[in-house]
């Protein structure tokens, strides 16, 4: 009987201790009647509401240094992708457990994160406050990719 070659593989690639984590982070807002805004809402106010990445970025250093000082505020991450109220961000694998406890803990007032490039007199935005939280995360960025 007569064998018949396969083709084998000429390399693989076994990734064993990857450098990077992967999250898929979401804000999550309440109003001043603490009512949870859905974000997907035609609501003027969700509409006027841009986070760009400057604001992810204040908003990600905040909650690293506010509980974790000096020490979180040394961690680097990445923003890769932003879609307004979503972000996909990357950190060093070594950091992840202190980047998801200050995530988890972290409170804030939307109007020390976005600019007063709606109507400042409107009390709606001083007294909306919100968290971050994580949707999704991986070693690998094939498993946050779809996240946005």
């Amino acid at each position: 009987m007569a064998q018949i070659d396969t083709p084998q593989p000429q390399w693989r690639v076994n990734i064993k201790n990857p450098e990077w984590y992967y999250f898929g982070l979401e804000l999550k807002l309440i109003n001043n009647k603490g009512v949870l805004l859905n974000l997907n809402d035609d609501d003027d106010f969700i509409n006027s509401i841009k986070l760009d990445l400057i604001s992810w970025k204040k908003l990600i250093l905040n909650s690293l240094i506010s509980m974790n000082g000096i020490l979180g505020e040394s961690l680097k991450f990445d923003i890769l992708e932003i879609e307004n109220f979503k972000s996909i961000i990357r950190i060093n694998n070594f950091d992840k457990s202190l980047f998801i406890q200050s995530l988890q803990s972290f409170n804030f007032n939307l109007s020390d994160i976005i600019s007063d490039s709606f109507n400042s007199d409107s009390d709606s935005n001083t007294s909306t406050v919100g968290s971050i939280i994580i949707g999704s995360k991986s070693q690998y960025l094939t498993g946050v990719a779809t996240y946005l």
